[in-house]
């Protein structure tokens, strides 16, 4: 797993030693690409070891013709990822779409700006569930599941209520699989009930946002997202 780039507001230009140097820097607006950098401020998330705080130059990745490097920039309610690629001396700028930054994270070093930084992808997300929500995770020390008040059903690793399925799979305290479905009408109750989890966690083997075909609770959450006949009083786990 590849170490990860970030910049924020407080951690704001990222100088990358391609084509000469490249700065990026923070901007509410989105980042803006430099010749240089008067200060190198950004963060490193490193798969399983934390996050520090870095000054010196990044190096980036090259396939022969052109450099390029990944980073993620944290502002306000949002999360995005972009590649800045330099080929023949000239920089250019694009978003990606695919969301990594959480997989082997661990609460170490300056890891609570990667907690807001997952707050906003969780929110950004659960604001377009038109046709529900779907997260998947695997944690590390998580004692307990912050499921909202009110009357849930169980059924084996399955707790459910009236539009939302949370489907736990403890396998010790090193890891804990769960994952929750949600119909739209409860986006907010999704949203509470992951960022709790991330925050509960002191590790995240890996946090995904929509349907994972490759992991069978997915499917099968979908069947719990309807009224049930009976219900209980939601279980402390």
């Amino acid at each position: 797993m590849l170490p990860s780039y970030l910049i924020v507001e407080m951690f704001p230009r990222l100088q990358i030693d391609a084509g000469g140097g490249v700065c990026v820097e923070y901007e509410r607006g989105g980042p803006v690409i430099r010749r240089d950098c008067a200060d190198i401020d950004y963060l490193v998330v490193e798969p399983y070891k934390g996050v520090s705080r870095r000054a010196v130059p990044a190096s980036p990745f090259s396939n022969g013709e052109a450099e390029f490097l990944d980073f993620y920039i944290v502002g306000g309610f949002g999360l995005s990822r972009y590649r800045i690629l330099v080929r023949n001396g000239r920089a250019s700028l694009r978003r990606i779409h695919d969301v990594d930054l959480f997989n082997g994270f661990v609460k170490s070093g300056e890891y609570r700006v990667v907690e807001k930084a997952f707050e906003n992808y969780v929110r950004e997300y659960a604001s377009g569930c038109v046709f529900g929500c779907l997260a998947s995770m695997a944690l590390a020390g998580v004692s307990g599941i912050p499921l909202p008040d009110g009357a849930f059903e169980r059924r084996g690793k399955i707790y459910h209520a009236p539009g939302l399925a949370v489907y736990v799979d403890t396998r010790g305290r090193s890891n804990t699989i769960v994952e929750i479905a949600a119909s739209a009408q409860k986006a907010e109750d999704f949203r509470e009930i992951t960022t709790g989890l991330f925050k509960e966690a002191y590790g995240v083997h890996w946090a995904y946002m929509g349907r994972l075909l490759a992991l069978s609770p997915s499917m099968l959450l979908d069947l719990f997202l309807s009224s049930p006949r009976r219900a209980v009083v939601g279980p402390a786990l």
